[in-house]
């Protein structure tokens, strides 16, 4: 699977698509956000705006191990150029442990709730121009020891690195991938990868499928995600998703329900 999307990735850049020109300076177009899935957007927040995501989150585990509430999960964007975003997302856990532990596989039978640590990033749009059909970004993040809970603390997230494409085959059908090396503390180094497809509706209602997954030396993890997001006017959206695990490593099932704004300064 990271071979397919490599080759992917490849295959968009190789067509030409860097040469689109700059980025569209006219007015903001509608809202794009991370959520509801694992694919992030191919697009940045507009310059001098502030975007919030918003959503809570059901996930279960398999032979019911454990149970992961995560409710408000928040991811907070602002425009620090036409191509450039600033990023914080937080989240507020509650997590019931039934068979092992969540965080080092030891037997256990607890629930730990409380605030993560942030994680902050930055965004950059490579491609990506007023009518082009093909967008691309690059992602940093790294969480920081600031006001998490101290169960929380077991595994730090050191850098995550994500590169994301997307491909507009006609006004409602389009197409993302995306690569990510994650670097850890705590659990051995992963690779993401994720594959999304897209169809959009004239009224606002998009309907979406993806296939992502984790692999590390240890082991690998792959779900499926489905989900629909309404565009309520430009600035406003609502989206509900869910998904199943494929490998009995992963998550059993999850569902999640969101909300996503935006502001201009």
């Amino acid at each position: 699977m990271k071979k397919i999307l490599t080759g992917l990735l490849v295959i968009f850049i190789s067509n030409g698509y860097l040469a689109q020109e700059g980025i569209d300076k006219s007015e903001p177009g509608a809202l794009s956000t991370d959520r509801p899935v694992q694919s992030e957007t191919p697009f940045t927040v507009p310059k001098r705006h502030l975007q919030f995501e918003m959503g809570v989150n059901y996930e279960q585990g398999n032979e019911h191990a454990y149970n992961l509430n995560t409710a408000p999960n928040l991811l907070i964007k602002y425009g620090l150029t036409e191509r450039l975003e600033l990023r914080m997302t937080n989240n507020y856990i509650n997590l019931e442990n039934r068979n092992k532990s969540f965080i080092d596989g030891s037997d256990s039978n607890h629930t730990i709730s409380g605030v993560d640590d942030p994680l902050f990033g930055l965004k950059y749009k490579l491609v990506g121009a007023g009518g082009g059909n093909t967008n691309a970004v690059v992602s940093l993040s790294s969480k920081v020891n600031a006001w998490g809970a101290e169960e929380f603390e077991q595994i730090n997230t050191n850098l995550l690195l994500r590169a994301t494409m997307a491909r507009s085959f006609t006004d409602s059908w389009y197409a993302i991938v995306g690569l990510e090396y994650g670097f850890y503390d705590g659990i051995d180094d992963q690779i993401f990868y994720v594959v999304q497809t897209g169809y959009s509706f004239s009224f606002g209602l998009t309907a979406l499928i993806e296939y992502y997954g984790y692999s590390s030396i240890s082991e690998v993890k792959d779900a499926v995600n489905g989900a629909l997001v309404y565009l309520i006017n430009d600035r406003h959206q609502v989206d509900l998703s869910g998904g199943v695990g494929i490998d009995d490593n992963f998550y059993s099932h999850y569902f999640s329900l969101g909300y996503s704004f935006r502001l201009g300064l």
